[in-house]
């Protein structure tokens, strides 16, 4: 996942779930794309979006998450949620996205 998102290709289509095991930082363009079923699972850390990048979320692709947060934008990030879904699986009772 993190070579891809700091590859060149503007779209990633994810084919098969992920659990991400260290925060992953978005620092371009890019939109992640998934089918019917697919999670995103971030556990206890963080897609986050640097400082002038742009993550979108298109598809029919879930992200969850057990952390803080799920999602984390900068100053000057851009995040959009075309389609799809988010789900905080925190146990604090208090759900963060972004």
């Amino acid at each position: 996942m993190e070579a891809a998102l700091g590859g060149t290709d503007d779209v990633i289509t994810l084919t098969g779930d992920i659990t991400l095991t260290k925060n992953i930082t978005v620092s371009r363009a890019v939109t992640l794309s998934g089918g019917d079923a697919i999670t995103l699972d971030t556990a206890g850390y963080s897609l986050i979006v640097a400082s002038r990048g742009n993550l979108t979320v298109d598809g029919a692709l879930t992200i969850t998450g057990s952390g803080e947060q799920t999602i984390r934008v900068k100053d000057n990030g851009i995040f959009t949620l075309e389609n799809g879904t988010i789900e905080s699986l925190s146990k604090t009772g208090i759900p963060r996205y972004i």
